[in-house]
């Protein structure tokens, strides 16, 4: 998945509450899911963000900047969504 994409689907699960996240969730690699979100606190769009032993997003929260981020990043969210749905519906 692309770097961007990835970023982006995690800002917007954490936004609406969707956590824990984990690698699974997203089809990537734990080391994959800990480095983005290492990234996403490096860029301050998010902050207090936990990841335990089994590399598990269990808390965290979105800043202004996130907010910002996935505002510019619109049609990005709803491709995701759209994505998403999909998949939950192949289930």
């Amino acid at each position: 998945m692309d770097k961007n994409k990835l970023q982006h689907a995690i800002l917007k699960e954490i936004d609406i509450g969707n956590i824990p996240l984990n690698a699974e969730i997203f089809g990537i690699s734990d080391i994959e899911f800990v480095n983005n979100v290492n990234s996403l606190m490096a860029k301050k769009l998010i902050v207090n963000a936990k990841i335990d032993f089994t590399s598990s997003l269990y808390e965290a929260e979105i800043t202004s900047d996130g907010e910002n981020y996935l505002n510019e990043n619109s049609t990005r969210g709803k491709i995701y969504r759209t994505a998403k749905e999909i998949r939950d519906w192949i289930k």
